[in-house]
């Protein structure tokens, strides 16, 4: 742990809460907003499904876009209260919506204040940590959104079955309420206002473009895709109910939550972010796969989440490292908090379109053919990635920004 690790626990707390609140509806969400009622009649059941989490997403990347906007000169704890607010409110809303149309709305306004909450709390944890420790810093945020995650989707799942879906999302708006508590005691900080940087030599950087693009994309979009859209429903039309689906969901987070930190550890001692991230995206397309071969059925639902964990687990976390020692020059002259935001858009657009992908395709493809469209792409996408690295591969000294 880093010097002065303990100040870091109200982020985490908070932090850790708000993820369990908004995950209290990841196992039945997309088959709750399937039987809402609908006020456009061009909004069919697939698209009820699949635009609530979408638009979620899309609204965390809106708000990860404008970070150079509001972080600046302000404090970071009020503007965690906000965001942390804005999300108990959206679910309280979200508990009593009639329409599909209403909850999507409810769910872009969870997901601005979630947005702003994810870079906050990364942004202290860089803070916390040294630029050696890069890896092992995202690997620890990755364990506090993993492990509300899995508490909450569990949590969600057994509320549900037993109270419905209504008043388990308002059991989500009281938890979110209660993460202000921690967030009394959270260090602040205030960034500096920087000059808008030119954008331009970003876009042209190859080791950036590479690292989203073939990358972050990508993985997002298969867990948008596969995770929160494809497999609660294909366990609810297997006939498994919302509390035992919750316990399907649950092995991703707590693969994930409890490999990231000794993974991000080792990944950093070796100093090889690329490979690792590589394995990431290979892994995921394995893990599609498994459940494809594995026939179907919860066996093989839970073997494809558990080896989708271990995936994203070796690869997620040394994006982060990727993205840092790619972008050096430009995190100097517009600051660490612009640079991850971008980032971060590039992974919510990859969550956004995840599902509305997954949505299209299911009509006419069926569960078998969406998955096997999604194995195709992830490999091919690991191998654009390999291709595109070595060709802009220079080494690099990573510094402090």
């Amino acid at each position: 742990m880093p010097p002065g690790a303990l100040r870091l626990w109200p982020i985490s707390l908070a932090f850790l809460a708000l993820v369990a609140a908004d995950a209290v509806g990841t196992s039945f969400l997309p088959v709750h907003a399937r039987g809402l009622a609908v006020l456009w009649p061009g909004l069919g059941p697939a698209a009820a499904a699949s635009l609530p989490v979408a638009c979620f997403w899309l609204a965390v990347a809106a708000a990860q876009l404008t970070v150079p906007r509001w972080l600046p000169e302000r404090e970071h704890d009020g503007l965690m209260r906000a965001a942390l607010s804005a999300v108990s409110l959206a679910l309280a809303a979200s508990a009593v919506a009639p329409w599909a149309e209403l909850l999507i709305v409810c769910r872009m306004v969870a997901g601005f204040g979630y947005g702003v909450a994810m870079i906050l709390a990364q942004d202290t944890l860089l803070r916390a940590y040294p630029a050696s420790a890069r890896t092992q810093a995202s690997a620890f945020y990755l364990s506090l959104f993993f492990g509300g995650s899995v508490s909450g989707t569990v949590a969600g799942g057994l509320l549900a079955s037993a109270i419905g879906a209504g008043p388990t999302l308002a059991v989500g708006a009281g938890l979110a309420a209660v993460a202000l508590v921690p967030v009394a005691w959270m260090p602040s900080f205030r960034e500096a206002r920087r000059p808008p940087g030119k954008l331009a030599p970003l876009l042209r950087n190859p080791g950036f473009i590479g690292l989203v693009s073939l990358a972050a994309i990508p993985s997002r979009l298969l867990i948008g895709a596969f995770l929160y859209y494809l497999l609660p429903l294909y366990l609810h039309d297997q006939g498994v109910g919302s509390g035992q689906a919750g316990w399907v969901l649950m092995v991703y987070g707590v693969t994930l939550a409890a490999l990231a930190t000794p993974l991000g550890r080792m990944i950093d001692r070796r100093g090889q972010p690329f490979t690792f991230t590589l394995l990431g995206l290979i892994g995921s397309g394995v893990a599609l796969a498994a459940l494809l071969l594995g026939g179907g059925g919860i066996g093989a639902a839970v073997t494809a989440v558990a080896l989708l964990g271990l995936a994203q687990a070796l690869g997620m976390a040394p994006q982060v490292t990727l993205l840092f020692a790619a972008t050096q020059r430009e995190m100097a002259q517009a600051g660490r908090a612009r640079l991850l935001g971008l980032f971060r858009v590039g992974e919510r657009l990859g969550l956004f379109l995840g599902p509305l992908l997954a949505g299209g395709l299911l009509p006419w493809a069926g569960y078998a053919g969406t998955l096997q469209a999604l194995t195709i792409f992830i490999l091919l996408a690991a191998g654009a990635f390999a291709a595109v690295y070595a060709a802009s591969r220079k080494p690099a000294v990573e510094t402090e920004a």
